[in-house]
């Protein structure tokens, strides 16, 4: 959004030239903190370096970051363009956000292994406004008896119950801040994010019902206003909308 402070990263696999780093210029583009000299690395994966800008929109519509330059033994070596659209405000458009359970498999016998999913697909950063319990050090499982995270982390009430009545809960991670990829979804791209992962063993026979669900998201389009808005600034709050999205239900059958 405009007047919104983001970062803004650079990385080179190679080490430049001190002091020939020649930064996006554009009307309306404000860096305001960061450019100092690349932090530089060599290591197993060879050389690279990596410089964190912080920066702002002062002017909104679409604008084209241009390339950045900076020298590699005497050699001007080039960023691609950025093509971003500067805001007022966010809006949400129908099928922007979507969640989606995947199950590796949806029928099975008693002893077979299961792996649900609920994934997001969003056109926009967005982070739960219910948090589950606090994530378990690595390596372990974040809920394997805590029924309400479970709940809460899918937006589904009573979901570890109507598993458990049909499958073991071996393990689970509850992970809301998970790494997200962009991915293509009908020729627009989405951030795609896995919310949670439930790892279950078929105990006995029958279905278990996983009910239709809602989650509620809050948009953001940067830290420092999602930060800002964590710490109740009424501004912030109302910068960024908070949409319930839906999730379909899903049928798992033990034979």
């Amino acid at each position: 959004m405009k007047g919104e402070i983001f970062p803004l990263d650079f990385t080179l696999n190679a080490l430049p030239d001190a002091g020939t780093f020649v930064p996006p210029t554009v009307d309306g583009l404000e860096i305001t903190t960061g450019l100092g000299e690349f932090a530089t690395q060599t290591d197993a994966q060879g050389e690279h370096a990596s410089l964190r800008t912080h920066a702002r929109f002062m002017k909104t519509g679409v604008i084209t970051l241009p390339r950045a330059r900076i020298d590699v033994q005497g050699t001007p070596v080039y960023a691609g363009e950025i093509k971003l659209e500067v805001i007022d405000k966010v809006t949400v458009a129908p099928g922007d956000i979507r969640l989606e359970w995947k199950a590796d498999r949806t029928r099975v016998k008693p002893g077979d292994p299961v792996t649900l999913r609920l994934m997001l697909y969003s056109r926009h950063s967005v982070r739960p406004v219910n948090k589950p319990a606090p994530r378990a050090a690595d390596g372990q499982s974040d809920a394997l008896a805590g029924g309400a995270d479970i709940d809460t982390a899918s937006g589904v009430p009573g979901l570890a119950k109507a598993l458990a009545a049909h499958f073991d809960i071996v393990d689970s991670d509850i992970d809301p801040m998970a790494d997200k990829t962009l991915t293509q979804v009908a020729g627009k791209r989405y951030y795609e994010r896995t919310m949670l992962v439930l790892s279950l063993k078929a105990a006995r026979k029958g279905k278990a019902v996983v009910a239709p669900g809602q989650m509620p998201l809050m948009v953001v389009t940067a830290q420092s206003g999602y930060f800002a808005a964590l710490r109740g600034d009424p501004q912030a709050m109302a910068r960024f909308p908070t949409v319930n999205v839906k999730t379909a239900g899903l049928t798992l059958r033990v034979e």
